[in-house]
């Protein structure tokens, strides 16, 4: 596993400018530097292939920014914008060891709690809730494919370099998606397995139930990587001490 992501879509509910700064001095102990980017979009909702996404845009005034945090080390990366938190967990090289969830469990509190003390009344009202793994493969794509679980795939003929499918969760409503795409590294080609999960939730939620639905997330997307793979070819392309978790 190269990366992996907890984070937290919500509707906007602080003013972002002022609080971020709080934000800041709050997790100064854990995040060394700081730099601010173009603002992430939001995640399209829908089920299948039925998804929409509205955008809205002025025409004037600044354009909107996320803060990024990052720890001495390079490894854990904090972000928050006016209507989003995510905690990163990053390979930086081959010595970086995956800590397991719970590690990133505790960095997302620990935001969560930061952003929530930024908002009145204490209660974000989330709208989406994601958890990914990010996984480099040594072989190249259509290869992937070939190791992937026969009962799901069968015995493809696979000549393109990239296919992405997709399929939904029920209760709460929500979506795992899973891709494969090239990678080119070291001069080397290889490819890049996602597996992202998605919750779409409504209406405030405490912090403890918030939690829970990141922790079903989290739970969504171990269940589909365990679905789509084989326990050959997870040992094939090798995992680290916490990788499965």
């Amino acid at each position: 596993m190269i990366e992996a992501v907890a984070g937290v879509e919500f509707g906007a509910a602080w003013d972002f400018a002022p609080a971020s700064a709080e934000v800041v001095n709050t997790l100064r102990g854990e995040y060394r530097t700081s730099a601010f980017l173009p603002a992430i979009p939001p995640t399209p909702v829908g089920e299948g292939d039925s998804v929409f996404q509205t955008f809205f845009s002025a025409g004037v005034g600044p354009a909107p920014v996320r803060l990024q945090l990052t720890s001495a080390d390079n490894v854990w990366v904090a972000q928050l914008q006016a209507d989003r938190l995510t905690v990163n967990w990053r390979r930086v090289n081959e010595g970086t060891v995956y800590p397991g969830y719970g590690e990133m469990q505790r960095r997302l509190e620990q935001l969560l709690a930061a952003v929530t003390a930024q908002i009145p009344g204490g209660a974000l009202r989330p709208t989406t809730l994601e958890y990914t793994y990010v996984n480099g493969i040594n072989r190249p794509a259509p290869e992937v494919f070939r190791l992937l679980n026969p009962d799901v795939f069968g015995d493809p003929d696979l000549e393109g370099v990239e296919v992405r499918f997709q399929v939904s969760v029920p209760n709460p409503s929500g979506r795992v998606a899973l891709s494969v795409e090239p990678r080119l590294e070291g001069g080397q080609r290889g490819s890049v397995l996602t597996v992202v999960s998605n919750y779409f939730v409504a209406g405030a939620v405490d912090m403890h139930h918030l939690l829970q639905l990141v922790d079903s997330a989290h739970v969504q997307a171990r269940h589909a990587f365990a679905w789509i793979t084989t326990d050959a070819a997870r040992f094939a392309w090798g995992e680290s001490q916490h990788d499965n978790d």
